[in-house]
């Protein structure tokens, strides 16, 4: 068996790296810079030992450091996620029916399961984004990405997910989503492409699934969506982007988000309210 000498070391690298963070725990220990922070960064480490279990943190390092190794360069994107879905919780009866109950001589109502709609997780989602679908302001280097104009990243995702978004209020237009595209951004259509990096990889960010194989060009895909963030002053003449809340066209630079699916269908403009005011990619 032979086995390559650049792979040897990448998975020797990986392994090494991986027992270095796996022998910690939490994965990432915090202490406080004055004696009363103490107490807030055992908290914290708590919370990041919790999310960083949720995002299966383990896996989601080993693609990272595999592509930082690879393609010199890996990308992790950090956002903010409510996460939806049913659940059996116990609902205690309601003082008004315990009362009903005792008026009519009857035993109070006990404690009972149903099944509600809520909310499962809420808090940081981390997530591998393919370097090659990773697109940063070329006017600045990698390393200061936040210093740029802009960021964008392409990605899969199912219409079911973009419909729970939906629900709750990150997109819309929804309902003009083409439930089974067949032609998307990573199409190998060689004759209308325009950028120098997807001539360099015959226009295939996806080559498994968008034409590596022919017989894959006629399955229905996922919906594709480019996201970009945006540094930009919503009164400049090239936006006039009223606030959705307020409506109101502020003078104040500030990072927006928009999202497109297929190359066809806007469903998102909107602010992008987190409070560090950094792209989202790490």
């Amino acid at each position: 068996i032979v086995v390559p000498a650049t792979m040897a070391s990448v998975y020797t690298i990986i392994v090494y790296m991986l027992s270095v963070f796996d022998s910690v725990r939490p994965y990432m220990p915090l202490e406080g810079r004055e004696y009363g922070d103490v107490k807030n960064a055992t908290l914290m480490e708590v919370i990041l030992d919790y999310q960083s279990q949720r995002n299966k943190f383990m896996q989601l390092l080993y693609h990272w450091i595999q592509d930082t190794l690879v393609f010199n360069l890996g990308v992790v994107r950090c956002g903010w996620e409510q996460q939806m879905n049913y659940q059996r919780v116990i609902e205690e009866p309601s003082a008004f029916e315990i009362q009903m109950a005792l008026e009519r001589g009857l035993m109070p109502p006990q404690a009972r399961k149903v099944r509600k709609w809520v909310t499962s997780y809420e808090g940081n989602v981390l997530k591998v984004i393919d370097p090659y679908c990773f697109y940063p302001d070329p006017r600045v280097p990698v390393c200061d990405h936040n210093d740029g104009e802009f960021e964008g990243y392409v990605f899969k995702e199912s219409l079911t997910n973009i419909r729970k978004k939906a629900d709750q209020g990150i997109y819309f237009n929804t309902d003009f989503i083409d439930s089974s595209p067949k032609s998307i951004f990573s199409a190998p259509d060689k004759d209308n492409v325009t950028g120098l990096r997807d001539k360099i990889n015959d226009n295939l960010n996806y080559p498994g699934v968008s034409g590596m194989f022919p017989g894959n060009r006629d399955i229905p895909q996922m919906p594709e969506l480019a996201e970009v963030e945006v540094d930009l002053i919503p009164s400049d003449e090239k936006w006039q982007l009223p606030n959705p809340e307020t409506g109101e066209i502020e003078e104040n630079p500030q990072k927006w988000i928009f999202t497109v699916v297929n190359g066809s269908v806007i469903i998102r403009a909107q602010p992008f309210d987190n409070d560090h005011q950094r792209f989202s990619g790490i």
